[in-house]
């Protein structure tokens, strides 16, 4: 959906995003975070708002592409038979799970590392992570192929899941 593109842009350190800030321009929303200043969200002409850390490590809620819903994904939410699932474009699927509204976030589809390195420094602010998962390690920058494999965000390191 148009309203749903964004702008990017990340601090990558020894291969880690290290502070990010994403912007919706036609939902005029704005995050932006860092593991030292911790993760902010503005509306329009709103107050920013610090995003509150949550230890609730219940799967309610889990966000999707919606223009690229594969049979994996559909396969990996069917694991969660409860969970609410939001779909929608861009890099906001990843500020969802920064903010708590959605705790998990799979991709098997291609992406590159300019369209998730900025939300994911915001996610680690909150004591997320975004991980491999083909090695279950944290999604690493400046590679020398910047396509990313296939990977999981979710809310905290409290899961227990395996993938």
């Amino acid at each position: 959906m148009l309203t749903e593109f964004t702008v990017n842009i990340a601090l990558i350190h020894l291969g880690k995003p290290i502070m990010g800030v994403v912007y919706a321009p036609v939902l005029d929303w704005l995050y932006w975070g860092s593991l030292e200043s911790g993760a902010w969200k503005q509306v329009g002409n709103q107050e920013p708002e610090k995003l509150a850390k949550v230890n609730d490590s219940s799967i309610k809620t889990i966000v999707a592409s919606r223009s690229h819903m594969d049979q994996e994904t559909k396969d990996f939410i069917a694991k969660y038979p409860e969970a609410k699932i939001i779909n929608m474009g861009s890099s906001l699927k990843i500020t969802l799970v920064a903010e708590n509204k959605a705790q998990l976030y799979p991709r098997f589809r291609p992406t590159m590392e300019w369209d998730t390195a900025a939300a994911h420094a915001i996610v680690l602010a909150m004591e997320g992570e975004v991980l491999n998962l083909s090695e279950g390690t944290p999604l690493i920058y400046n590679k020398e192929n910047l396509l990313n494999p296939s990977f999981l965000v979710r809310t905290s390191k409290f899961h227990s899941e395996t993938f």
